[in-house]
């Protein structure tokens, strides 16, 4: 053993043992906690570089000491809880291999169908092989934890603010786990007890992160006056599923829109605890050190093709998943499985089972809408969900179970009721500072995978991006969602270190990523061909851009819905369908409602283009840029283009349909010079050509700014200087007048922001007066 070794175990085991003496006084222990969790990474990482833990695939196990590195507590643990006592000669080796197997399949970060070369001629791959242990940031869930309550008078607490500096402890700069959010109130025993009492309004202070001081705000109140102070901060999700575990009837349902995290919150979950159990030191937050239950990840998607060899018996069929998880996709460790009734029943297990609403919600031998009460109840989703129960019910089994939020909460056919022990949990968007920390982890192991990447230039690659991300209003709702966030670092590493400017090209890319070449491998060991190759082998006259009309048509639909509460519109399934049905059946496909199916799997599971609502009776899509983009494509592809987007133009909804108009100009640009000249050029001259027009004076203005706007996305003057028209004569110069028309008069309806875009368009024309 190494001396770094030796000494950090020392350090960790003076750090326990305090710990351990301030178990009544949380505020003490914390900066503790924190100090040990970094020496316990470290010492993992020193002892997997020394040879101490193997983590991977061959490691030989020829007695149950072996497995779990000589800790004792473990050992006992293990020995009664998994294999109820008697592991039998072969049941240590047979339980390694299956954690070694867990671990180098959960700790890859699944990148590796992502097709595509870097630019500039390279022939590396265009995903790195990277780690998932490597660039994990902690992902939260709608509660919080209460790391400090204490009662401290006005000035004794103005003092403490100023010296913890809460603005570097904002959600938007620190990682969750260092987050601090303050909360100042009264509680009911201070002022039952005659103490003075706190204006209301400060009787629930959430301390703002911005240029004030959380002090300033107690200004105006007595020093003498006694305060109740907690400090917050968001509660992990790994923190989550092991608070559900500490009481053994109760379970967790950890819900999540798509691309939030959900089955890489189960991944790292059970990469951390195959690693604990084989000998490593690993933190998991929120885990005690000795707590290490053997985890089965099982996708559900699995079990539905179970439920048809038993005939419907979603039992047997959830049984036969977890079989397989432990025989593995050989069969190889088929010993192992009659381990599996002692480790349920005496709870030596955790049930990461992901991905509930992967399930049918209905028969494929039923229609598929409207979709009945009795079909739902009936349906292979409910089976499942209610033999989870059962399986939760009559064992010690520790289980947590993944769904997309809108179809868990579509109907209790598939619910897991809080009656019966369970508890749900919703994972929360990115703050920024889980932004920052993804980011850095990712170039960090970018640096340490590629060697023509030097550390110093990953860094500087890492600031530029979260510079890019902070500073952009547009990108900023993309960096929330973990898997866009990987498709922006993704598109950042392999541009040179910059996302496109141009955001039609960013967002055509991004999309381009999800649908045709962001492929998830979910089932460990699976590598099928994905459905998307399946689909367009099954019909040779069918294009990736065909399929991509179709989603560009429903964009332009949803867009032109009225739009909910946060801005997208919806598709209702009948529409969906049948545009999807008269399209497989233009192409004579002989079942185009298995291929309807398909194409919906595809945009909704793999590539996360729709979303469904409403119990699947509706869709919508998952960011409204995405909306807005695709619908600019359906726009721009348009043979009546001009005359449709000024229509929209035209409306009282014109603000909600500018950003689509103006995309749809970026879009123009991005097909090509031609597509300039016979769509641009017109939609311009549209905009501003000198001719009696019926609209209003406003109206007018309006259109010169749409114009300003538009020839920037466009490209200006260098875009379109190529090309064989007359520039001047019929672009530049009807398009100065009317931006000089538009900048000579006040009006009320032109905001000043965009009054000075026009300006640094005309700028650009040359302003002749």
């Amino acid at each position: 053993m190494s001396d770094a070794i030796q000494q950090l175990l020392t350090e960790i085991a003076s750090l326990e043992q305090a710990i351990a003496a301030l178990a009544a006084l949380p505020a003490m222990r914390e900066p503790l906690e924190v100090q040990l969790a970094e020496k316990r990474q470290r010492l993992a990482a020193l002892q997997v570089q020394s040879g101490g833990v193997n983590l991977g695939v061959g490691n030989t196990i020829d007695k149950i000491d072996d497995l779990f590195g000589g800790d004792k507590v473990l050992r006992d643990k293990i020995t009664q809880n998994f294999f109820g006592g008697a592991p039998g000669e072969d049941g240590a080796k047979l339980l390694g291999d299956y954690l070694d197997a867990l671990a180098g399949d959960c700790d890859q970060l699944r990148l590796s169908r992502l097709v595509g070369k870097r630019q500039k001629g390279s022939e590396r791959n265009a995903a790195p092989e990277l780690k998932l242990q490597d660039v994990y940031t902690s992902l939260t869930i709608d509660a919080q934890f209460v790391v400090y309550r204490r009662q401290h008078t006005v000035a004794y607490t103005q003092k403490l603010l100023k010296r913890l500096k809460l603005a570097e402890r904002s959600p938007n700069v620190s990682e969750p786990e260092h987050v601090r959010i303050l909360r100042i109130g009264t509680s009911p025993q201070l002022q039952s007890d005659g103490v003075k009492r706190i204006p209301l309004v400060f009787s629930e202070l959430l301390a703002q992160w911005d240029n004030r001081t959380p002090d300033s705000s107690l200004a105006d109140i007595a020093p003498d006056t006694v305060l109740e102070l907690l400090f917050v901060r968001p509660q992990l999700a790994t923190e989550a599923i092991r608070q559900c575990q500490r009481d053994k009837t109760t379970r967790l349902v950890l819900l999540g829109e798509p691309g939030s995290g959900k089955s890489t919150v189960l991944r790292y979950l059970a990469l951390l605890l195959a690693q604990r159990i084989r000998g490593a030191t690993v933190n998991i937050p929120g885990w005690t050190a000795d707590d290490a239950p053997v985890p089965l990840l099982v996708p559900l998607g699995s079990v539905a093709a179970k439920l048809a060899e038993h005939n419907g018996n979603a039992d047997k069929a959830l049984w036969g998943a977890l079989e397989d998880v432990l025989d593995g996709s050989q069969g190889l460790r088929a010993g192992l499985r009659r381990f599996l009734q002692p480790a349920l029943r005496d709870g030596g297990v955790l049930l990461l089972c992901d991905g509930l609403d992967e399930l049918p919600a209905i028969s494929s031998d039923e229609p598929a809408a409207p979709m009945r009460r009795d079909q739902l109840a009936s349906g292979p989703r409910a089976k499942v969900a209610r033999a989870i129960q059962r399986l939760a019910t009559n064992t010690k089994a520790r289980v947590v179970v993944t769904s997309r939020v809108l179809p868990y909460r579509a109907d209790s056919a598939w619910q897991l009721s809080e009656d019966e022990g369970w508890g749900d949990r919703t994972i929360q968007p990115l703050a920024f500072g889980q932004v920052r920390t993804f980011v850095a982890g990712w170039y960090r192991a970018l640096a340490a995978s590629d060697t023509t990447l030097q550390q110093a230039q990953a860094d500087e690659r890492a600031a530029a991006l979260i510079a890019e991300l902070e500073q952009n209003d547009r990108l900023r709702p993309l960096a929330e969602s973990p898997l866009l966030l990987t498709m922006l670092a993704l598109l950042h590493a392999n541009t040179d270190g910059n996302i496109p400017r141009d955001r039609t090209r960013l967002y055509d890319e991004c999309v381009q990523l999800l649908l045709e070449r962001w492929e998830l491998v979910r089932t460990p060991g699976n590598e099928r061909r994905s459905r998307l190759q399946e689909l367009l082998a099954q019909l040779p006259g069918l294009e990736l851009d065909k399929l991509r009309d179709n989603i560009h048509r429903l964009a332009y639909k949803a867009h032109s819905e009225p739009p909910g509460d946060d801005g997208r519109g919806l598709i209702d399934h009948d529409t969906l369908s049948g545009q999807l049905l008269g399209f497989f059946n233009r192409l004579n496909s002989a079942n185009a409602g298995a291929n309807v199916a398909t194409f919906l799997e595809i945009v909704r599971e793999e590539a996360g283009l729709l979303v469904a609502r409403d119990d699947e009776t509706a869709y919508t899509f998952p960011h409204l840029t995405f909306e807005e983009f695709l619908a600019a494509c359906y726009l721009a592809e348009h043979k009546d283009m001009s005359q449709l987007a000024y229509a929209h133009w035209q409306g009282d909804d014109r603000e909600r349909g500018r950003t689509a108009l103006l995309l749809m100009a970026g879009r123009l640009r991005q097909k090509g010079q031609k597509d300039v000249e016979r769509d641009g050029v017109p939609w311009l001259k549209r905009l501003v050509a000198p001719k009696v027009r019926t609209g209003t004076v406003t109206q007018q203005r309006r259109d010169a700014l749409l114009a300003a706007l538009s020839y920037a996305e466009m490209g200006g003057r260098a875009a379109l200087s190529t090309s064989e028209l007359d520039l001047v004569g019929e672009v530049e110069a009807p398009l100065r007048a009317a931006i000089v028309d538009l900048l000579g008069h006040t009006d009320l309806a032109i905001p000043t922001a965009d009054r000075i875009a026009a300006a640094r368009v005309l700028a650009e024309l040359g302003d002749l007066r």
